[in-house]
This record gives C-alpha cells, structure tokens and sequence, in this order.
C-alpha cells in the first residue's frame, strides 16, 4: 500500500516564475474611480471581433500557460498570436469580483502583444483564444509537441487543457522509491485534488517540481493523455539535465510507489 503524508491547506498556491518573467503576470487589481463608472463597465465582456478564427497551432509553452491561466482563481481572459508562440492572459486574484472594472480582453491582448517578438515580417497580431473558461477561437486548433496533432475544433465549455496529444501507445513512468516533496508542491496537489475531475498529478524526482491535468467537464477528456501531459507540464518546469518528473497520483489515488514526505522547505 502506498503511505502519503498530505498537510491540507486552504490557501492558493500559483506561482509560475517563467511565464510571469515572459508575460508580465503583474497582475493590476485597480479599485478606484467612481462607481457608477465601475457599474457602468462591469457588464459581461463578449470577444467579438477581437476573438480568433481559422487553424492555429499553439506551441507547448502557449498551451502550458492556457492550462496554468485555467488553474488561477478567477480566469478573465487569454489571447494568443496568430502564430500560436506567444500569449497573454489576464486574471484575478483574491478577493473575488475586485476586477470587475477592468476590460479583460484588452488586457489580455496587451499582455500578449507585449509578448510577441517581432520577426521579419512585424509581430503577428494577437486575439482571444478564451473568456473565463470557455474558448471563444473560432476554428480547428492543433498542439504542436513533438510533430503535429491532427486537427480538431476547438472545445467549448471544458476549461481543461484538452488541446493535447491523442493517448499513446506507451504510458508515463510512475514514480518509485522514497520522495520528500517541497510544501509548494504539496500546495499544488491539494488545489489539484479539488478539482472536479482531476486526471493526473506529476512531480520531479527531487520534489520541487510539479504539473497536473485535469478536466472540468465530466468524461470530455477521455481520450486524452492524461498522465503523459502531466508529466510534460512537470518537465516543461524544471531545466535541462535536472532530474525528469513522473506521476505520482492518477485522479485522486496516490500511485507513486514509495513513502512521501513533506519537506518545509518551500
């Protein structure tokens, strides 16, 4: 039987270093102004024309970003370039709903376009990929890993990272052997065991590392690699040479084969 430690905690753990280096995760909770203006701008945002359309390929470091921007406490917005290498996200932290003056599509669209290298033919434009937790591109949206995915069209209303590879042939490792996870990763396995549908939760051999995905429409990702983007959300973390991750709990059964520590270190 495998024995894990958990200490529960009620506090939000969401902390990606690179992408708010990459994207200006700053994030601006802006309380002021007179509220009949606040009123008057805290009606429902609709992406019309800034919204995307046509086939896009997202990279791995895009779609990475989309699945932590679905794992933040209240999601507004996510825009990407046409060329699906860059984006922005835009979101709010606690307490809930002290956002609501602020146009989320802009700033998303800022984020993202202050993100977007310029190449020899100018930056490519950006436009919303999502609203909250529900993608608004209009058109087939492939996953570009190791070689392209077969196009499919895009999903509506499941804010899980279903733009991923189809299930292969071979299953991610597992881990084994005696693991001490870092308080931060703990953190993020019990966010990730709240979730309505959680499918797969990996970390790094050394604790300090961890990536998970998950669905929030019932049985909409069975198709989908579960473990294995997991495990490639946990590499995509860590730097090149560092040990590789596996996975330690498949939905909410521990799997990892071994006795879990938590260490204070964070």
């Amino acid at each position: 039987m495998n024995e894990m430690i958990i200490v529960r905690s009620a506090s939000f753990y969401y902390n990606p270093p690179d992408l708010q280096e990459l994207e200006g995760e700053d994030m601006y909770v802006r309380i002021a102004g007179a509220i009949i203006m606040a009123l008057t701008t805290a009606s429902c945002q609709t992406a019309g024309s800034s919204a995307g359309n046509g086939p896009i390929t997202l990279s791995s470091k895009v779609n990475r970003s989309y699945q932590e921007y679905l794992n933040t406490l209240e999601p507004l917005a996510f825009a990407v370039s046409t060329d699906g290498k860059s984006s922005g996200r835009f979101y709010c932290s606690k307490p809930r709903n002290v956002c609501f003056r602020t146009n989320e599509i802009t700033e998303a669209l800022v984020r993202c376009r202050n993100s977007t290298p310029k190449g020899p033919a100018g930056k490519a434009d950006c436009k919303i990929f999502a609203l909250k937790n529900k993608v608004v591109w209009n058109g087939p949206v492939t996953f570009k890993d190791q070689g392209q995915v077969r196009a499919k069209p895009a999903p509506v209303g499941n804010n899980s990272g279903i733009i991923m590879g189809q299930r292969p042939n071979k299953p991610a490792p597992v881990g084994d052997g005696p693991l001490t996870i870092t308080e931060a990763v703990n953190k993020d396995f019990q966010n990730y065991l709240d979730l309505q549908e959680p499918l797969a939760f990996a970390v790094s051999a050394d604790g300090r590392n961890s990536g998970w995905f998950f669905c929030k429409t019932q049985s909409a990702c069975a198709t989908m690699d579960a473990a294995g983007n997991a495990v490639k959300y946990c590499n995509g973390s860590i730097s090149q040479g560092e040990k590789t991750c596996k996975v330690l709990a498949l939905k909410r059964d521990v799997v990892w084969k071994g006795r879990v520590l938590i260490s204070p270190v964070k």
